[in-house]
């Protein structure tokens, strides 16, 4: 997916459970009820690059299980949560460059 809005949504943009090797590329998904964008269960090697999220429920939310993704230089603010990842210590997600103006909870988010 490239260039889309997706807002006023329950969720702007959802990779689905198991889904692979997706491109993300500078999206816009703000004022959704759940989340801006999210990597569903067990997905992999996805590319979530230069997208903005704000005043969504989270903004960038990969599921536990989901690895080998690549969330690098989005922008995100105002959201409830703005960067999540359900793995323990990311596992092999990639998370650089992203910009956010909240305090991630997990060191390996950046």
């Amino acid at each position: 997916m490239i260039g889309l809005d997706s807002s006023d949504n329950e969720q702007g943009i959802h990779v689905y459970v198991n889904s692979a090797n997706n491109l993300l590329l500078a999206n816009q998904t703000d004022s959704n009820t759940s989340n801006g964008i999210v990597l569903g269960e067990g997905s992999k090697r996805n590319q979530v690059f230069l997208n903005s999220t704000a005043s969504n429920g989270v903004g960038i939310s990969v599921k536990a299980t989901s690895t080998d993704n690549q969330i690098i230089a989005n922008v995100t603010s105002d959201n409830s949560h703005n960067l999540e990842d359900g793995n323990p210590n990311c596992d092999h997600n990639k998370w650089l460059g992203n910009q956010s103006n909240k305090v991630n909870s997990k060191s390996c988010i950046h």
